[in-house]
């Protein structure tokens, strides 16, 4: 602070301001100058008269110190936004302290002065006046405790379990003796009642929880009508209860209420209730401001209170949405069987491909017809590509076709062809895209119909069905709206152009439309039906009758109404459809034309087609096919027992019961594929059949039809036995020869295993001691020979007989390793492991229990290959350590050499070998395979090498 902003006005006085001076001195009000910090730097006298302080005792003090401490933190924020220009002047109340301690009220209003920087204020003392500042304090409280208790409902799981605590908050901020919650509800005559729910007392203040005439009271009944007219309006009602009507005192009195305040409750916009407000002790006068808070409140509370019954409504929805899905999941799956037996069912090959998140498509699942007509299996196609299923050459086309689908996105029809059973044969291909919930194609659904010889009938079947779907497209429905007491009646039929136009016209005027034949009968009906729905009665009108139009022949229409009450009564409104007939009819005709054009197909189909009647059996169609192939008449039947005509056999030449037919059967629920009987036909020779029946159900599920197709298997029987008769005699004769090629590798490894050993006892025992013998004879002519010129030649003779010494003492221990001769293989293989560490470097970790190998020349073999890889490892591997693992089981011994070393490509490996003729892996495993025995190969660049030699120990 500026301890010379003290004098600083005086000091500016001028002549001109001196009577303003006078008026500073001599006002009433309490006038104070202070600088921006809210120090005060001048008074005017009032000061002292109204606080008890000497001007002194004030000046250069901040005007905060002498505030309250409940009322310095709103006094501040008033100031600096005073300060900070966005306040215009207002009045503000505080208590401010008094020389004696006592505090008095003083009302400011305060302005802030940039170019001086000063603040101006004048303060009247309103001690003890009733200010509008204290109902401005109580709607503070009030809205804070409306804020709370909107907090506390939306908490709370319902507003049920927070409504004690928000009644006694407002309680409180209001300074009521007793708040309470009253709901409206009808009695059993439609009376309104209200009924009290909940209640909040101050203490010692009586509860009227328990108070019988505040439950189920009656609004008018009890004197309250007023109180319906205004709190369904919207209006709050306080007063005290002195000045109410006097149908209204009596009941308020009785529980020594005072004064009353009332707050309509909504529940949305419908009125739920009333919160009320009682003073029993001083008679409180409600302010505006405070019934403005007290609204807020109550709204929170019919907020609150919609929420709940809305959240409630909500899960019941959802209770009843959840038992229609389960319900509709039910009538899927009842779908989804009926699907499946027409899938399993049907003669036209059906399958499934998935689409792949790269554009190419796998096969997910076909129907059995994929093997009566191509051959292959329907279960071999999951997983499969177009390339495993498709004829060679044939696949891009067919690819193709897939992608223009998915291209598309729609279902596309296409004729193509291919070979089947019967050679090559046209099929027409349909197929449909499926999509995901992201839009994306996931999967192709296919159809393929064999139509070499049913071409024409298919292309009529297809016209037949676009001309139904044409019809059906054209159909014309009109819409109409009859006002019965105006007779006005409105109809709205759709145009060509896509638009619905509306046609006013009258109920007498449509009647000169009907036929005169039918007038009378539809005006009869129509009367008839509004008659009986003003007395409670069936209120729909149906009926068929002719239209005449000018210019054309009469029509058959159908009408179907309904009368309905409108806003004036009962019966004044009748709405409802008319449908013209005569399409309907037409589309029935297109539709019994499409069932010829399919009984068409079962005539010309390759396959014997019967077709049963649920539950009896009797039969209701077969093909000329059937006919053919039984070589005999159709027989009819009834029912099922009359099968019996049937000549058909079990393998071992029972006859088929009625009971047991795939028809029969499939009548019963059960679906039969590739079933084999034998038949007698009627010219008496015995044939094999393949059936296939299925069960045909109706949306309930229930079954409606069997269905069954046979086709003669017998020449393929024959030619499968003689197959099965070729293969049995190859395979002896494969077994036979791979014994003698078995027979032969242990030969000939013995051979050149008794040469190697024949090799070496020569090296050692006449090459070896002719190298040694001439190098004793060169070292003693070294010691004969004085001339110093010849030392150094005979010693390097010398050394290089004893090198060729070594090596040719190692090169006869490789060709025929001494521990071969009567040792096991784990301890060759150690001897091995100690010969590749001295020789090249390479540690070789061996883990091999004793295990008896017989067979001398599968010992001999399996040593060489190892040492072999041993080599290679040493050589190609880049490692210096590597690990033979042996072990037998389950008469097998298996043997795994491996490095963690630098890897290759095993298919390069292989193919590079075969291709140059060279000696390696390929030739190890030809080698293993002379004696059953197998080799794997697990490498790959940078990854190592595992090889595994299995070989039955047991083997010829």
């Amino acid at each position: 602070m500026n301890p010379t902003a003290a004098g600083r006005p005086a000091q500016a006085l001028t002549k001109t301001e001196h009577a303003d001076h006078r008026l500073f001195e001599m006002a009433a009000d309490l006038l104070a100058v202070a600088d921006a910090e809210g120090y005060f730097v001048r008074l005017n006298p009032a000061w002292e008269q109204a606080l008890g302080y000497p001007r002194a005792a004030l000046l250069h003090r901040p005007l905060l110190d002498f505030v309250h401490e409940d009322d310095r933190t709103a006094t501040h924020a008033h100031l600096e936004q005073t300060r900070a220009g966005n306040r215009q002047p207002d009045l503000f109340v505080n208590r401010f302290r008094c020389a004696d301690g006592a505090y008095r009220r003083l009302a400011w209003n305060v302005v802030f002065s940039p170019e001086d920087g000063l603040l101006y204020g004048v303060a009247r003392d309103v001690t003890g006046e009733p200010s509008p500042y204290d109902a401005l304090s109580r709607q503070s409280a009030i809205l804070a405790a409306a804020a709370f208790a909107a907090e506390q409902l939306l908490k709370k799981r319902t507003w049920e379990d927070s409504i004690d605590g928000v009644l006694e908050r407002l309680g409180t901020a209001t300074g009521a003796s007793r708040v309470y919650l009253f709901q409206n509800h009808p009695g059993d005559d439609g009376t309104l009642l209200t009924s009290q729910r909940y209640e909040w007392t101050a203490p010692g203040v009586a509860s009227q929880q328990a108070n019988p005439d505040l439950q189920d009271c009656p609004y008018v009944d009890a004197g309250f009508g007023r109180w319906v007219k205004l709190l369904s309006a919207g209006q709050a009602l306080s007063a005290a209860v002195a000045e109410l009507p006097a149908e209204e005192q009596a009941l308020l009195m009785d529980q020594d209420i005072r004064s009353i305040a009332v707050m309509p409750v909504f529940k949305d916009r419908a009125w739920w209730g009333f919160i009320g407000f009682d003073d029993c002790q001083r008679g409180h006068a409600w302010a505006p401001e405070e019934i403005d808070a007290l609204r807020v409140a109550a709204g929170a509370l019919g907020a609150a209170i919609h929420r709940q019954e809305r959240e409630q409504t909500l899960h019941r929805l959802n209770e009843t949405l959840e038992e229609r899905v389960a319900e509709r999941t039910r009538e899927l799956a009842e779908k989804e069987r009926f699907l499946r037996s027409i899938f399993d069912g049907v003669h036209e090959i059906i399958y499934v491909l998935d689409v792949t998140e790269d554009g190419d498509f796998r096969f997910v699942t076909a129907n059995s017809a994929l093997d009566r007509l191509t051959g292959r299996k329907a279960a071999e196609v999951p997983g499969k590509s177009i390339e495993d299923l498709v004829p060679p050459g044939m696949a891009p086309q067919v690819r193709a076709r897939f992608q223009q689908c998915v291209r598309s996105g729609a279902p596309m029809e296409y004729e193509t062809q291919m070979p089947g059973l019967e050679g090559e044969t046209w099929w027409l291909v349909r197929l449909s895209p499926l999509r995901d919930e992201t839009g994306r194609i996931y999967q192709l659904v296919g159809l393929s119909i064999p139509i070499t010889e049913l071409k024409l009938a298919q292309e009529k079947l297809r016209r037949s069905e676009e001309r139904l779907r044409l019809a059906l497209l054209g159909a014309d429905i009109q819409v109409w709206d009859w006002n019965l007491r105006t007779d006005a009646l409105h109809l709205y039929f759709p145009t060509s152009e896509g638009r619905v136009e509306e046609t006013i016209s009258t109920g007498e005027e449509a009647n000169k439309w009907l036929h005169e034949d039918d007038r009378d009968r539809v005006q009869r009906l129509a009367q008839q039906v509004i008659d009986r729905t003003r007395r409670g009665g069936d209120p729909v009108l149906e009926y068929e009758s002719r239209v005449d139009f000018p210019g054309a022949a009469p029509e058959h229409i159908y009408v179907r109404g309904q009368v309905i009450s409108d806003a004036e009564g009962p019966a004044g409104r009748m709405v409802g459809v008319t449908l013209n007939v005569n399409r309907r009819k037409r589309a029935e005709e297109a539709l019994r034309q499409s069932e010829s054009l399919l009984e068409a197909t079962l005539e010309q189909m390759p396959s014997g087609v019967f077709i049963a009647e649920a539950p009896s059996g009797k039969l209701l169609f077969h093909n000329n096919e059937a006919a053919r192939l039984l070589r005999h008449p159709f027989l009819p039947a009834e029912d099922y027992a009359g099968y019996a005509r049937y000549g058909a056999l079990h393998a071992d030449g029972r006859s088929y019961a009625p009971e047991a037919y795939p028809l029969t059967r499939a009548l019963f629920g059960e679906t039969i594929r590739n079933e084999e009987m034998r038949y007698r036909r009627g010219d008496g020779t015995l044939t094999t059949i393949s059936v296939n029946a299925a069960p045909v159900r109706d949306a309930e599920g229930e079954i409606v039809r069997a269905i069954a197709t046979f086709h003669d298997v017998s020449a393929w029987k024959a030619v499968q036995g003689e197959l099965e008769t070729f293969n049995e005699l190859l395979e002896e004769r494969v077994e036979k020869r791979t014994g003698q090629v078995r027979r032969l590798a242990s030969a000939l490894s013995l051979a050149e295993q008794r040469e190697r050993h024949r090799v070496a006892q020569i090296l050692h025992d006449h090459v070896q001691q002719i190298l040694y013998g001439t190098r004793m004879k060169v070292e003693f002519l070294g010691q004969d020979i004085e001339n110093p010129a010849l030392q150094a030649p005979i010693q390097e003779i010398g050394a290089l007989l004893g090198e060729a010494i070594d090596d040719l003492r190692t090169l006869t221990v490789d060709l025929s390793p001494p521990v071969l001769q009567g040792e096991g293989l784990e301890v060759a293989l150690r001897w091995l492991a100690r010969q590749m560490h001295a020789l090249h470097g390479l540690a070789v970790e061996v883990e091999a229990v004793p295990t008896h190998v017989p067979d001398e020349a599968m010992r001999i073999l399996l040593f060489q290959i190892i040492r072999e890889l041993l080599f290679n490892t040493a050589k190609h591997a880049g490692t210096d350590h590597a690990r033979v693992c042996l072990h037998s089981a389950d008469g097998s011994l298996r043997i795994e050499v491996v490095d963690e070393g630098a890897g290759f490509d095993v298919t390069a490996a292989l193919d590079a070998a075969t291709g140059n003729n060279r000696f390696g892996l390929q030739n190890v495993r030809e080698r293993l395979g002379f004696f059953g025995g197998t080799l794997g190969i697990e490498s790959a660049p940078g990854e190592g090498t595992r090889l595994t030699l299995t070989i039955p120990l047991d083997g010829d």
